[in-house]
């Protein structure tokens, strides 16, 4: 169950009632969506207190995510930017509308003589390029690694969904499906692992306890620098 709260501060919060759930824990998103889980037994009251509880915490990170958007990369026909398998390619040419193709390893942004590479319009239109080369990455990696993981370490999974998450790199329902972050594709492929372990780990463990930290040590012996390296990354970053 969802519901919407509004405060005086921050706008819309949204609340997620969830039967799994036995504490309750806020996100961010990278465009500073406010996002509350609670377990399904939760009171408003006891949502409202929780959220003041961390009011301080959620100022502090939202001028961090807005620093960290502000410093996007600008693209431009100089910038270097590439995937793990594909290469930005930026040009103009006499045409109506912006058109991009993903081809031979390569990503192809055509936009009009007329218009602006620092344009916000045509920055937004390269990075939704972007996204789908890395959505194809990811379809073509993900699954297959998936399966290599869990049949090593002997976990069943139902299920995965391949989004273009803003705040987080994967997930996994009670239903043993998992949602990877198509993000992914960006980092090294011990990260890449470190993420697929985690959410496998849940599939056991529906929470960051003692069980779910001792099982993650057992399938990823590298976990602790493994996540501490992960910080230094941002889902909606590029």
């Amino acid at each position: 169950m969802k519901k919407q709260l509004i405060d005086n501060e921050f706008g819309e919060i949204t609340v997620h009632f969830q039967r799994n759930f036995k504490n309750l824990t806020i996100r961010l998103s990278a465009s500073s969506v406010i996002r509350i889980s609670a377990p399904a037994s939760a009171s408003k009251k006891q949502v409202l207190l929780f959220f003041e509880s961390r009011r301080d915490w959620i100022r502090k990170n939202m001028d961090n995510i807005k620093s960290i958007t502000s410093n996007r990369t600008l693209f431009t026909p100089e910038t270097n930017f590439c995937t793990k398998k594909h290469v930005l390619h930026l040009r103009k040419e006499t045409i109506s509308e912006m058109q991009f193709r993903i081809a031979n390893d390569k990503i192809h942004v055509i936009i009009p003589d007329a218009t602006e590479w620092e344009n916000e319009g045509t920055q937004k239109y390269i990075r939704k390029a972007i996204t789908e080369a890395l959505r194809i990455e990811a379809q073509q990696y993900l699954p297959r690694r998936l399966f290599e993981l869990a049949t090593k370490f002997g976990f069943e999974v139902k299920g995965l969904k391949i989004k273009n998450l803003k705040s987080r790199w994967g997930s996994c329902t009670s239903a043993l499906s998992l949602n990877l972050n198509l993000n992914l594709m960006q980092l090294p492929n011990h990260l890449i692992d470190h993420v697929i372990l985690h959410e496998l780990c849940h599939t056991r463990f529906m929470n960051h306890g003692a069980g779910f930290h001792k099982l993650l040590q057992e399938v990823d012996p590298q976990a602790k620098s493994n996540e501490k390296e992960i910080r230094k990354y941002n889902p909606n970053l590029y």
